[in-house]
């Protein structure tokens, strides 16, 4: 980021880079890991190794899919071609805003998890006003909002998928994982203005706005999340969880 951002977040740094050290932190050294929502499967390939199994899973097989011996093709109903207990860590990068049923993706990353394994997601803060302006292109026909992304940010209309943010905020996230048997193990907000890159003085005015809108709570002004939450170590079932809360 360049020197105005920091003036104004100095500790936010690149949302991404969080994300990659949050999986470091719980990377095992022997074990298996899951790109869940792998797109062309590159970005995981460096935490590969001899002892280390790293797997990809989505909808599509990408037109530039990489390392096509570690990919599996998710169930059309979203069933994750694997066996249960498989995984030390799922990995989930801008696939969250795009669950339509938070409640059975994260059943179904529960199931695939070994007990103590985590899934560290980044994705898109629901509560930022970004969103609700990208909640705006859901009433356009998606081919036309694939071409808008296009022009203005050169993604290609295959990256881009329809939105719902039902899985995008920390009360969205804890209700979910509550459901699911998963626990919330942390939370981070990064502020981000590059969504304004195609204007210089849209992009500083956004800065100052997400600096303002920090002010009164801290998620207003951030636009993404890194999450990690934990499968127990002790199975409890999801109705055991929800019948003690009650209790």
């Amino acid at each position: 980021m360049d020197a105005f951002f920091r003036r104004f977040f100095p500790s936010d740094g690149c949302s991404m880079r969080g994300y990659h050290q949050e999986l470091q932190d719980h990377l095992p050294a022997h074990g298996a890991v899951l790109d869940l929502g792998c797109g062309d499967h590159r970005q995981l390939a460096r935490y590969r190794t001899p002892d280390r199994q790293v797997w990809g899973t989505d909808f599509d097989e990408h037109p530039r899919l990489q390392h096509a011996e570690w990919f599996r093709k998710l169930e059309p109903d979203g069933v994750i071609p694997f066996p249960p207990d498989s995984f030390d860590l799922i990995a989930s990068t801008w696939v969250l805003e795009h669950i339509e049923s938070p409640a059975d993706f994260l059943r179904e990353t529960y199931r695939v998890l070994r007990p103590g394994g985590r899934l560290v997601a980044l994705t898109a803060n629901g509560l930022h006003y970004v969103t609700a302006i990208t909640r705006l292109f859901r009433l356009l026909p998606h081919e036309l909002t694939q071409q808008i992304v296009l022009r203005l940010y050169r993604r290609a209309p295959h990256d881009t998928h329809p939105t719902y943010f039902r899985l995008n905020t920390g009360a969205q996230i804890r209700r979910a994982a509550w459901t699911s048997g998963m626990q919330l193990a942390n939370l981070r907000y990064y502020a981000n203005p590059d969504y304004f890159s195609f204007n210089r003085m849209l992009r500083r005015s956004a800065i100052v706005a997400d600096w303002l809108l920090s002010r009164v709570r801290d998620d207003l002004g951030r636009l993404y999340l890194v999450a990690t939450l934990e499968k127990p170590k002790i199975h409890c079932p999801s109705s055991t969880i929800r019948r003690k809360a009650a209790a």
